[in-house]
């Protein structure tokens, strides 16, 4: 975009999308530390789900938490 109202959507737009983020993270309990640790997150949740969902197993079980805690903070 080149005109001044499109890049003012677009910054604006930008801004609203990182404080949403944080608000998650907030209502998470988890501490904002920064907005590629965020993004890696949601990648390997992700990630974590496809792989679950594919091998037909239950992420609930108790044998898995405490590793999908590690590999989602990976």
């Amino acid at each position: 975009m080149r005109s001044e109202a499109g890049l003012d959507f677009h910054f604006n737009l930008s801004l609203a999308v990182l404080n949403v983020m944080r608000l998650e993270q907030r209502a998470e309990g988890r501490k904002v530390i920064s907005i590629d640790s965020a993004k890696r997150r949601n990648h390997n949740e992700s990630f974590i789900n496809q792989m679950f969902s594919r091998l037909g197993l239950d992420q609930t079980d108790s044998k898995f938490a405490l590793h999908l805690r590690e590999l989602r903070d990976y």
